[in-house]
């Protein structure tokens, strides 16, 4: 049998020990904003881009296109012409994208769900979303300027990452 050792007693250690405590909860609490905002990002962007897969989908891009046009009419009472039809090539290339981008929404909205787990994974989305504004961009640059509606959609492309990635870090 083995002799009984004094117990040693970590008193001077606990007050540290109570004080790390401390600042885990204030990190927590600090986190916490950015964390609740951060799942209202990725939940809200990935279900509206799920949802315009779906109308891109079904409906097609040209008159998604109207569709968004009319709506940016509506509101702000700018008569902008409508852009023309898609050709065939577009959107049977759009068409076919689309079940992508609802996959892309729907895993963007579920991340949002075990965020605490699944954080490392919103700098690939934000980088995913903002190469996808870049594209919008060189299309501008390349073909000349879209409807309103898709230069705000163009900041958007390159906003909303940008904002992801500074929710990240505080997160």
């Amino acid at each position: 049998m083995r002799p009984l050792r004094k117990p040693r007693l970590f008193l001077p250690i606990w007050p540290l020990h109570f004080q790390r405590i401390r600042k885990a909860r204030k990190r927590v609490e600090a986190a916490r904003p950015a964390m609740r905002m951060l799942q209202a990002l990725l939940i809200g962007f990935g279900g509206a881009m799920s949802l315009a897969a779906i109308g891109n989908f079904f409906l097609g891009p040209a008159d998604m296109a109207r569709a968004m046009e009319r709506a940016y009419i509506w509101a702000s009472g700018d008569p902008h012409c409508l852009t023309a039809f898609y050709p065939a090539g577009a959107d049977g290339t759009i068409r076919s994208l689309a079940p992508l981008w609802m996959i892309f929404g729907v895993f963007m909205a579920s991340i949002a769900f075990d965020l605490r787990r699944r954080i490392d994974f919103v700098p690939i989305l934000a980088s995913i979303v903002f190469v996808g504004g870049v594209g919008r961009a060189l299309s501008y640059v390349d073909v000349g300027q879209p409807h309103p509606v898709f230069l705000a959609l163009l900041a958007v492309e390159l906003g909303v990452p940008a904002l992801m990635m500074a929710l990240w870090s505080r997160a």
